[in-house]
């Protein structure tokens, strides 16, 4: 009977643990593939349903649409404005977004989580006003005051909430849930107001600038989810 030596012996046990290493780097990236093809955050896109409706008139120069990033939503405005400003209170806007995130709310966390901003539309003058939707929840509904001219003065968001459905992947808007405060100074203007058909969301604006924001308009859309589980 022949004996293996002691080199012999330590050849084998590191060929051993050699393929054994090499067997369990092969089923970790196996597992990180199929995790990673499993499922991620699907993207969603705005599908428009149409012109809402505009507030202003014929002054300054058009500005294309408006609207967030891809796979994002409205949640809110930032807004510019001078207080006794006459019939030129409205000076700059843009919207406030949150992301989509299917995966975190899956996890138990927002179906809203961090966004960016529309551009800016307007001359960069008058005081900072801002205002968003709460957590979880979408901008369907803008009305407010206007001047004579008219331009906007002040103006209030309408938010429902945005629903998703994890065993059935579905993701829904509800119906007006709150309106956020006054976003702008006061002033005691004619009344404006636009919304969404139900399940619709205010996808973005477009409209005209100069000395003041001119005019502003917004579009609906529905929410689509491009990815299926």
């Amino acid at each position: 009977m022949r004996f293996m030596t002691d080199s012999a012996c330590g050849r084998l046990y590191s060929m051993i643990i050699g393929t054994l290493f090499a067997r369990m780097a092969l089923v970790l990236v196996a597992l990180v593939i199929s995790t990673s093809n499993a499922h991620s955050a699907p993207e969603v896109q705005l599908n428009d349903t149409g012109f809402l409706g505009a507030v202003g008139g014929p002054g300054g120069n058009p500005f294309p649409f408006s609207d967030c990033p891809a796979g994002q939503v409205i949640t809110g405005f930032d807004y510019q404005a001078v207080a006794g400003g006459g019939n030129f209170v409205g000076r700059r806007i843009r919207a406030r977004c949150k992301t989509v995130d299917t995966a975190s709310a899956a996890a138990g966390g927002n179906i809203l989580t961090s966004g960016d901003f529309s551009p800016w539309r307007g001359p960069n003058t008058g005081s900072f006003y801002t205002g968003s939707c709460p957590a979880n929840h979408v901008v369907v509904g803008f009305k407010g005051k206007q001047t004579p001219w008219p331009v906007i003065a002040n103006f209030r968001l309408d938010c429902a909430p945005l629903n998703f459905d994890a065993s059935a992947f579905t993701l829904e808007v509800g119906s007006v849930a709150t309106t956020t405060g006054q976003i702008g100074p006061n002033y005691s203007g004619a009344n404006f107001s636009f919304s969404a058909p139900a399940g619709n969301v205010i996808r973005g604006f477009n409209g005209r600038s100069g000395l003041a924001l001119d005019k502003v308009g917004f579009r609906g859309a529905e929410i689509e989810l491009l990815e299926i589980p």
